[in-house]
């Protein structure tokens, strides 16, 4: 049986190796624009990217609903949706979803008319739907697969540096299969989760390929090839199999992602890449040591050297780790008002709890030494506990857009006709749009999500570089959407906004965020 395991590892390996990968993408322009008016048809509707993308799914669709086209094709940053000829007067809608190389999916509509313009139009650009359920599984899987790849790939870290133990293999290597099943895995569920298919589509071999196309295939590609070197270094017990094994497969994970795929890479990647690796060391080791404390002879001798390599460890895990949070989060109220920036407070909260049992352990009972080996053995599993806390805190983290990224990204042209950014107070999420996006009249429109309609919203609009203090306007309901109608935006430039939405009359959210105006 594990021999053929270990034949699926190898071809899955080659073919993830070799699947292509996308770089993370925002739609730049679009052509015909969205709720562009056209004397005759275009031979294609072309969407232009700030990166390269991977489709997913692109079709063209009438005002009766019928698939006039689902003909997408890539190149490079452009995608193409070529149309038939001869396509009559009327109204069109066109969708897509392409993936970024942190393997999120990107999608979006927008409509245009050939002849005369429709009495009403669509709803323009939309984002991802999805009922959260492949987003729960992704969750799962990644988490599982964080754990094992830690305890697995740590654990033969801890053989090499701190103690050799025969006895450990079997439990080593359980886990490295495991670990390498939930690589596998983790490609059909990001697969799936991109199509927004159903649960028996991961029977398909469409959503394993689409799955392998992205960044998350690549990691999968790199853990599971450490994984295959750290088994042989097991079988073996060769000590430069199991380092080399252990230390690309915890690299593995600056392959993906927002941290590992951000900007400058080449300084992202590294530094998530060592991160990874002192976590899987640090958090890798205690079973090793649970299991050294089993020979009372050795507890002090293990725990000593132990205590030596984690005092060089943490601090430069700690550098790496306060480096990455300073490339994503640029203000207190960032860690306050988003989602990420509360989630990286709970992580930061656990970490300093797990630093301070770490303290105690080496300060308090260590020197107790070996009358406290049951106390010592009770925290190394509560260290234990927390750090499997915390690596769930970090696959949620992963799965939520940096506030430095959403600026970066979902501010500009969602097409030429307006400006749309997407927004986060706290838990709420919310949408504006601007139109035209130019000095003079413009429709602004806001969104937010809530169960029922908000008490009251407000907008402030300002521009210090040119003098223009702050503008209030209450804002209209329309169906779910807040309008704002008039002049207000009259000067070019980068406007601040703000808006204050009354949920009740004990909850309260603000959204900040600037728009370019030409």
């Amino acid at each position: 049986m594990k021999r053929l395991l270990l034949v699926v590892w190898l071809l899955a390996g080659v073919v993830l190796w070799t699947a292509p990968a996308a770089a993370h993408a925002v739609l730049q322009s679009a052509s015909p624009a969205d709720r562009e008016v056209l004397a005759a048809a275009p031979a294609a509707i072309v969407l232009t990217f700030n990166e390269p993308v991977v489709p997913i799914s692109a079709q063209v669709l009438d005002s009766n609903g019928r698939v006039v086209t689902r003909d997408g094709q890539a190149s490079n940053t452009t995608l193409r949706i070529a149309l038939p000829a001869g396509l009559p007067a009327g109204a069109y809608v066109a969708s897509w979803r392409v993936t970024s190389a942190d393997s999120h999916p990107i999608a979006g509509s927008l409509v245009f008319a050939v002849g005369a313009a429709p009495a009403s139009w669509g709803t323009g650009i939309s984002s991802p739907s999805t009922d959260g359920s492949w987003q729960t599984g992704f969750f799962v899987v990644r988490t599982a697969l964080s754990v094992a790849l830690i305890l697995s790939a740590g654990g033969a870290l801890a053989l090499v540096f701190v103690r050799r133990s025969p006895g450990l293999h079997p439990l080593l290597s359980r886990l490295t299969w495991i670990a390498g099943g939930l690589a596998l895995l983790v490609v059909g569920v990001q697969g799936a989760m991109l199509k927004d298919a159903p649960f028996i589509d991961l029977l398909r071999w469409s959503t394993w390929e689409l799955g392998a196309s992205t960044t998350r295939g690549i990691s999968a590609a790199v853990a599971i090839g450490g994984l295959l070197v750290l088994l042989l270094g097991l079988r073996l017990a060769a000590r430069p199999l199991l380092l080399l094994g252990a230390l690309v497969a915890l690299a593995s994970v600056a392959f993906t992602g927002h941290t590992g795929t951000g900007s400058p890479r080449w300084l992202s990647a590294p530094l998530l890449a060592l991160h990874a690796i002192l976590v899987g060391f640090w958090i890798g080791s205690l079973i090793p040591l649970l299991h050294g404390f089993a020979r009372s002879t050795e507890t002090k001798r293990l725990v000593a050297r132990f205590s030596m390599l984690a005092m060089i460890a943490v601090p430069i895990l700690i550098f790496c780790g306060v480096a990455l949070v300073f490339r994503h989060v640029t203000g207190w109220n960032e860690l306050t008002e988003t989602r990420y920036g509360i989630l990286l407070l709970v992580k930061i909260a656990l970490v300093v709890v797990l630093l301070a049992m770490a303290a105690i352990n080496k300060w308090a009972l260590t020197p107790r030494l070996p009358r406290s080996t049951a106390q010592l053995t009770s925290t190394i599993r509560l260290e234990l506990l927390l750090g499997i806390a915390i690596l769930a805190v970090t696959v949620l983290l992963s799965q939520t857009p940096p506030p430095a990224s959403a600026s970066a990204h979902e501010h500009g042209t969602g097409h030429l006709h307006g400006v749309m950014a997407r927004l986060e107070s706290g838990r709420y999420l919310a949408e504006i749009e601007v139109t035209p996006g130019a000095a003079g009249r413009n429709l602004i429109l806001f969104r937010i999500e809530l169960p029922n309609a908000p008490k009251e919203v407000t907008i402030e609009l300002s521009q210090p570089d040119a003098g223009i203090e702050p503008i209030h306007r209450p804002m209209t309901d329309d169906n779910g959407t807040h309008v704002l109608e008039g002049p207000e935006l009259a000067v070019s430039g980068r406007w601040r906004v703000r808006i204050d939405v009354l949920i009740t009359d004990f909850d309260k959210a603000i959204f900040e965020t600037e728009i370019p105006i030409q």
